[in-house]
């Protein structure tokens, strides 16, 4: 069957392969709870990967009804998750979960991920109206969650739809983010147009209006900053797995070595 869709990662530790999470999935749910302040950048990680993925990404913050400040975790989310539709539940608001279950068509494929602890597995459970899979706690210390999904399954739950429950993952490696991070950062790729290089990494390039823009005020550093470090990883692996790609790294690195050696400011430190 070939893959319409496909999530993937990086795999764990020094490999270069890529793992496939999911595959054919029509719409990807990327699960935090609201029991603490969402984290953005392991948001905005999710996503990248989610929209690279061909599958429709959306945010679902469960335990609202345990956040201190609902409406300022939901603002920060908006701000980071750019044209994503956003959806707040709770186990308590039975209201909640009905509009979540009345969006599963007949047919369709959703991956749930994110970290342990958020209430995947109780999601699922609970749009189903039945005990599918097995739930477990957090630590009151950290509120970080045990592994009780150990392996991806695919629960089928009534009106037709399938949800794809995936384990909790502490290491989210990127791969390929094209179109991840254009759709993970549209503020970044729109402000890119006025560089006076085409190729700019927003990093040190002058004419950079990326970074006149976050020096200035008119973009959060926070999401640069992220900006960055994503794209810088996915070249990483980029390079780890195409010997072209690690070859024209390395002949660019050379050039630019040589440019700073002749340069009148590096001249002039060494006489």
């Amino acid at each position: 069957l070939p893959r319409r869709t496909a999530l993937a990662r990086g795999a764990a530790g020094e490999g270069h392969e890529a793992q496939v999470l999911a595959a054919n999935i029509d719409r990807l749910w990327v699960v935090q709870a609201l029991d603490r302040a969402p984290n953005l950048r392991s948001l905005e990680r999710y996503l990248a990967v989610a929209w690279e993925s061909g599958a429709a990404p959306e945010v679902i913050l469960t335990k609202s009804d345990l956040a201190e400040d609902l409406e300022a975790m939901l603002g920060s989310v908006r701000d980071v998750a750019l044209g994503v539709p956003i959806h707040s539940v709770s186990i308590q608001d039975e209201e909640a979960i009905r509009q979540l279950r009345d969006s599963l068509a007949r047919g369709e494929t959703i991956a749930l991920v994110g970290p342990s602890g958020v209430g995947k597995s109780t999601l699922i459970n609970h749009l189903a109206e039945q005990d599918l899979t097995e739930t477990g706690g957090v630590r009151a210390g950290d509120r970080k969650g045990r592994h009780t999904t150990t392996t991806r399954q695919l629960y089928p739950i009534h009106g037709g739809a399938l949800l794809l429950d995936t384990p909790g993952m502490r290491e989210f490696k990127v791969l390929d983010l094209d179109q991840g991070l254009e759709h993970t950062f549209p503020e970044i790729d729109g402000l890119s147009a006025a560089c006076r290089f085409r190729d700019c990494s927003h990093t040190a390039e002058p004419g950079c209006a990326v970074v006149d823009a976050a020096e200035h005020g008119r973009l959060d550093p926070g999401r640069l900053a992220s900006y960055r470090k994503l794209r810088a990883e996915a070249e990483y692996e980029r390079r780890k797995r195409d010997p072209v790609a690690q070859a024209e790294y390395v002949a660019e690195w050379k050039t630019a070595m040589r440019t700073l050696k002749y340069h009148p400011k590096h001249r002039d430190r060494k006489s």
